[in-house]
């Protein structure tokens, strides 16, 4: 079949979506997948099919909405305030190029942040989406966009999956609607796509041993476990890093993803700072401030983007940003995670990791300091019951072959 995959977001939100096409093709299938235009070398390197759909998520975070985009932490209103004001000017190109992606499509598959898009507006041939994040609303646990209530009384849970898909639709049904009309197709139904979801596959690509499956998910929809896109074989680590790794024991990775911090300088000091008081060395992701390798202590080492199947493992903890690919990644490594969520579903995702007993107590980012951070470190490299944790949880993650399920249930329901 001739499928395309619509997936938007940072590279993290992106990758899963090209382990699966990878995944897809290898079955026979002809895959094209249809995102951002910086992330083509990647894609074409896998030998996918691309489509450029627009829009530049470096530039975009770059702008004050951006910033306070990022500053609205567990407040779910401020966010999706922000992000709408964020994304309208482009919905019109990335519908044109949607329906561009499409063309000649014998299926879709419907990722990310495009999936909520996309659930306004019907389909031209079969499609099933692809979440990572859970989205079924469910009153066993909150939206991933809202903060966790103990207990989740008086309904609550339920209610913010509701509030969460009522104020989307707000904020994208006008601009989509505006698209919908100059393309000439039928404008965003939300009867129609309620009606949608609860008929087509949804496959939640995320650990079922992280979070187990809701008692009431209906049955078109699963959870597959993380995709994750392993590193190219002919990938060769830098020198550098190869031979900082085998000077001493295993080091502390920190990297913040595609997270703009306000005051990288500072940020790059409070990093030193707390690895040194945990008496740790560390491999950071480079970004901060323009700092160059004579900047850090020698016993700390400066990467550019180096893939993390092969690095976290190697890794005695991983600290991040609590984005989904990240997040994943560092679970599947059987390391402890240590989490300092910005914003939308990153402090989900530290919650999540904290309450499996794999992570220190999430640290926002608005609180993080060197004190903090240090005590974190402490902890995860310490704490043998965590490790045992995290070890016995990403023996479970690959043991669940993610990708394989996602790719062979989207198989099953398109060939039928």
């Amino acid at each position: 079949m001739r499928l395309t995959c619509i997936a938007m977001g940072s590279r993290g939100d992106v990758q899963p979506y090209l382990a699966l096409c990878v995944e897809l093709q290898r079955s026979g299938h002809q895959m094209r997948l249809a995102t951002h235009g910086e992330f083509a070398p990647l894609i074409r390197e896998y030998g996918i099919a691309f489509h450029d759909m627009g829009s530049d998520p470096r530039a975009l975070l770059e702008t004050e909405l951006a910033r306070e985009m990022l500053a609205s932490g567990k407040n779910p209103f401020r966010f999706l305030r922000t992000y709408g004001q964020l994304i309208t000017p482009i919905i019109e190109r990335s519908a044109e190029e949607g329906q561009r992606a499409v063309a000649g499509a014998e299926g879709i598959i419907q990722g990310n942040f495009g999936l909520m898009a996309n659930r306004l507006t019907p389909l031209p041939v079969p499609g099933c989406a692809v979440c990572l994040q859970p989205f079924t609303p469910t009153s066993s646990r909150p939206s991933p966009f809202f903060p966790e209530i103990p207990g989740g009384r008086l309904g609550y849970n339920l209610l913010t999956h509701h509030l969460f898909y009522a104020i989307f639709w707000q904020i994208m049904g006008r601009p989509l609607s505006r698209a919908q009309r100059k393309l000439g197709l039928p404008l965003p139904d939300a009867r129609a796509s309620r009606a949608a979801w609860r008929r087509q596959l949804v496959c939640h690509a995320y650990s079922p041993a992280l979070l187990p499956p809701p008692r009431e998910m209906p049955g078109n929809h699963h959870v597959t476990g993380f995709c994750f896109l392993d590193h190219a074989p002919d990938w060769r680590p830098p020198p550098a890093l190869e031979a900082f790794l085998a000077a001493g024991p295993p080091p502390v990775y920190i990297g913040f993803g595609s997270m703009r911090n306000e005051r990288p300088e500072e940020t790059a000091e409070l990093v030193i700072a707390a690895l040194q008081r945990a008496g740790q060395r560390g491999v950071l992701l480079r970004g901060w401030g323009g700092l160059q390798q004579g900047d850090v202590p020698g016993d700390m080492l400066l990467i550019d983007a180096v893939p993390h199947d092969w690095l976290f493992p190697r890794m005695c903890a991983v600290a991040h940003h609590g984005g989904a690919g990240t997040t994943a990644a560092g679970l599947r490594a059987g390391v402890p995670s240590i989490i300092i969520p910005y914003f939308a579903d990153q402090p989900f995702w530290a919650r999540t990791a904290y309450h499996a007993g794999v992570s220190p107590p999430p640290i926002p980012r608005a609180q993080l300091s060197a004190e903090r951070l240090a005590a974190a470190i402490r902890v995860a490299v310490t704490d043998q019951p965590m490790r045992a944790r995290a070890a016995e949880l990403g023996r479970r993650i690959e043991a669940e072959h993610g990708t394989q399920m996602a790719a062979r249930m989207i198989e099953e329901y398109l060939l039928t």
